[in-house]
């Protein structure tokens, strides 16, 4: 991707003119128009301003989740939940993997009991209480996706337990797992927050192939802000609100990850960044990052 052609895609997606987009910059169209078509290279200033203006566009999450186009919330993939507060939405979506005969594994805060967990995570999920007697829903504590994490014990220990796992729950009758991962916990603590980590990228190998998986990250409604969080919306193929699940236009957008990049780069020194650029006159920028 050019330098151009990624200005040319962020004015696309923010559905601005180059007139419109020129005067947040505070720029001649002209100006813009010579950057899209790779004619002239914008000050670093410039640069961090775009953006962080399709940053704050992309994580602006509470108004592009307002569409009222919904999927279905069965829908297959990954998920995504970002706040602090239990939802009638969350026991929803626990519902309907119960009620596809699915096995919900539940990562959650060691330092609360299995049940006490779900009543802050899905407050008014039906028969819950049958379910995890019944060996449905299962509690997963936090301290056992530590032994994961390569400081902690053998990264394969939990990755084989995952399979094990999977194998268990065919012969139990089940269709299938579903995965709620509650990480709010974690994010307090950077120990944890990298087994955490460690578990979504252990449980993408486990399905990498498959399509009907499901799981669901619970985090906080700040996170996205974060070092990192803009990378966590685009592996996002939906989002889960207070209307129902939502699909995310940013998922594996490379706009946005260019934009995270830009930023993180000059940040480490605009000097280096500027000179980076000026070197490359923009043309071929991705490969320069």
């Amino acid at each position: 991707m050019t330098f151009g052609r990624w200005v040319r895609n962020v004015r696309s997606c923010l559905g601005l003119t180059q007139d419109e987009l020129a005067r947040v910059l505070n720029i001649h169209w002209t100006t813009l128009s010579r950057w899209e078509r790779d004619r002239a290279l914008p000050s670093l200033n410039q640069i961090m301003k775009l953006a962080r203006c399709y940053l704050a566009h992309a994580l602006d999450v509470e108004v592009w989740t307002a569409s009222p186009s919904r999927l279905p919330l069965d829908t297959p993939g990954r998920c995504a939940y970002f706040g602090e507060a239990a939802s009638p939405t969350l026991a929803a979506y626990v519902q309907c993997a119960l009620n596809r005969n699915e096995k919900v594994m539940v990562v959650h805060d060691p330092h609360l009991p299995l049940r006490e967990a779900l009543q802050k995570l899905t407050t008014g999920v039906h028969d819950w209480e049958d379910a995890v007697r019944s060996g449905q829903l299962v509690g997963f504590p936090l301290n056992d996706a530590l032994t994961l994490d390569p400081t902690h014990g053998d990264p394969l220990s939990v990755f084989a337990r995952i399979v094990e796992l999977d194998r268990t729950t065919a012969w139990d009758g089940f269709a299938g797992i579903t995965w709620l991962t509650d990480s709010r916990p974690a994010l307090r603590n950077q120990d944890s927050l990298e087994a955490l980590l460690f578990l979504e990228r252990a449980l993408d190998m486990v399905y990498a192939t498959r399509t009907q998986e499901r799981t669901l990250g619970l985090y906080p409604s700040d996170v996205l802000h974060c070092p990192g969080g803009p990378h966590l919306l685009s592996l996002q193929p939906s989002v889960l609100v207070a209307h129902g699940m939502v699909k995310n236009p940013f998922y594996g957008d490379p706009q946005l990850a260019f934009a995270a990049q830009l930023l993180e780069v000059a940040a480490c020194g605009h000097s280096t960044f500027g000179n980076r650029l000026t070197h490359h006159h923009g043309t071929r920028l991705a490969e320069a990052l």
